[in-house]
This record gives structure tokens, sequence and C-alpha cells, in this order.
């Protein structure tokens, strides 16, 4: 993996109170024909390492952002409401919102 290329900071409720996490997607390399980015997920008990293809850098990092929302919201303490979001608990509702990109003009 390279350097990060953007982060965004989660918190997990714990027994022994919250523990900080972040979710990391690095810098799109190039990987012999096509291009991969490998993105990090990590708090508490969780953390999940993998990466998306594509056949530019921009389509391997617009894969990764949108793999992220599934993985966060398969993980236990996603499903059991443990996860925020600047002090916002983590929902089906907001998680896809969080991750994803939209079209200027998109509701």
């Amino acid at each position: 993996m390279d350097a990060v290329f953007v982060e965004r900071e989660v918190e997990c409720a714990t027994d022994s109170g919250s523990v900080k996490g972040f979710i990391r997607v690095f810098k799109p390399m190039p990987d012999q024909n096509d291009w991969r980015c490998d993105y990090a997920l990590k708090w508490a008990d969780f953390e999940k390492r993998f990466y998306a293809m594509g056949v530019d850098a921009f389509q391997a990092l617009q894969l990764a952002m949108s793999i992220v929302p599934a993985h966060v919201g398969m993980s236990a303490d996603f499903k059991a409401g443990r996860l925020r979001f600047l002090e916002e608990p983590l929902t089906d509702m907001n998680l896809r919102d969080l991750f994803e990109t939209k079209w200027l003009g998109d509701a």
C-alpha cells in the first residue's frame, strides 16, 4: 500500500467507552495493465484490507469508494449500531451518502 489518499474517522462504541477508527483509501497505483486502489477499515476489533481494480486510476478509486460502504454495512459493529461519524450514528439511511459521490443537482 502506498500513501493514504483520503481518510474518514469513525468512532466505535465499546464496553469501555469509544474507540477511534478509520476508513482509508490509498492512492491508485498501476498494477500490470490495470490500476489498483487499496483501502483499509479499522476500528475496535474490526480490520479489513482489500482493493478495487479499474482500467485507469479514476475507475479504481471510484470502485473502491463505492465498495467501502458495503464493507462497513456488513460489519457486526454497524449492524449493532455501534459506529458513529461526527457524533451521529451510522445507519442504513446515511451510510451510502457519507461515502458515495453524487452529481451536481442530484437530490
